[in-house]
């Protein structure tokens, strides 16, 4: 870990990343909206036992709302000097110009997504995808829905010569959107299932 007070690591699998040195906090969250922020920020001013003693404070998110961005701007500035800060977000995530400036950005290599999740997927039935669309969806499988976007991101790399203009089309548009803010993952995923060819 660096002397830096706040470090932004981008990661292949952010909420399965386990850091080197274990922080005082750690919130694994899809999701860091304003609720998870005011929690920091009460727990970066709570002091840690003994006067010498850092605490270290990770989050590992997929995403981060911009009203969380805009609310952190300050703690990550100007952080008690007891508390450091570490982020772990996917790679290629873009934070707010004016938040991002504040961070140290390092690159972890991370758990690779594993590819024969969306192979099963593609050489499954129609039916098939959309019952795996529905388990998923009842156990909030999070890594199974990034293993299938990754999976689609590359498969439409790699197979635009062999697709319509109209397919490819709609399946970039499932990749773009999936997993992003007010996006219904469930609605993307089934339209993806009935997209891709049987």
């Amino acid at each position: 870990m660096t002397s830096h007070h706040a470090v932004l690591l981008s990661t292949e699998l952010p909420l399965l990343f386990e850091p080197e040195h274990v922080p005082s906090l750690v919130y694994k969250e899809p999701q860091c909206g304003i609720d998870l922020v005011r929690t920091l920020i009460s727990a970066a001013y709570r002091r840690p036992a003994g006067e010498e003693t850092e605490q270290l404070i990770m989050v590992a998110t997929e995403f981060i709302t911009e009203e969380a961005q805009q609310a952190l701007l300050k703690i990550i500035e100007e952080p008690p000097l007891s508390t450091k800060f570490l982020f772990v977000l996917p790679q290629g995530y873009s934070l707010l110009p004016t938040l991002e400036s504040r961070f140290e950005r390092q690159t972890a290599g991370g758990t690779q997504v594993d590819q024969s999740v969306f192979q099963a997927f593609l050489t499954a039935t129609y039916a098939q995808r959309l019952s795996a669309i529905e388990d998923a969806a009842k156990k909030k499988d999070h890594l199974w829905q990034m293993a299938i976007k990754r999976g689609l991101l590359s498969y439409v790399q790699t197979a635009r010569t062999n697709l319509s203009y109209d397919v490819i089309r709609e399946l970039e548009y499932v990749g773009r959107l999936l997993l992003t803010r007010g996006a219904s993952n469930k609605f993307l995923l089934e339209h993806l299932a009935l997209t891709l060819p049987a």
